[in-house]
């Protein structure tokens, strides 16, 4: 026997597509409105997606989204680390991230200090002056 009334079965969302789009992080809502525009929707609302993906998965969103993503943050490292090892300035970047490597600026060159050292030093008489003046003048 075939129901012929009531409400139509839900089209089944691309899974596949899901996962992808969590591996490159896409956002609740750009997920919902890519899998409702291949329902042939104009979008699928962010809460019918959570609940889809509770129904499919057994989870919420974001455990689902936490699993999947991961997968992508992984493999972007991946491709970061295989970069480093011909290109310096992303092994810089890693290292910096990832090892606390800084890069410090060292003066050496004591003219340029003293110099700085006697722009100092005049603005700091110059102040005194005022100080003593203003002092005075009251």
């Amino acid at each position: 026997m075939v129901n012929r009334g009531g409400r139509p079965k839900k089209p089944e969302l691309n899974w596949g597509q899901f996962e992808e789009l969590c591996k490159i992080q896409c956002r609740e809502d750009e997920i919902a409105s890519v899998l409702g525009a291949q329902q042939g929707m104009n979008g699928l609302s962010v809460d019918t997606l959570n609940t889809r993906v509770n129904d499919h998965y057994g989870v919420g969103f974001s455990e689902a989204y936490k699993r999947f993503s991961g997968y992508g943050k992984a493999g972007l490292r991946r491709i970061q680390f295989r970069l480093a090892e011909t290109n310096a300035g992303m092994a810089i970047w890693l290292g910096k991230q990832y090892l606390g490597q800084t890069e410090k600026i060292e003066i050496t060159n004591n003219e340029l200090m003293k110099e700085e050292l006697e722009i100092l030093t005049k603005s700091q008489k110059y102040n005194a002056n005022n100080r003593i003046a203003s002092i005075a003048n009251n």
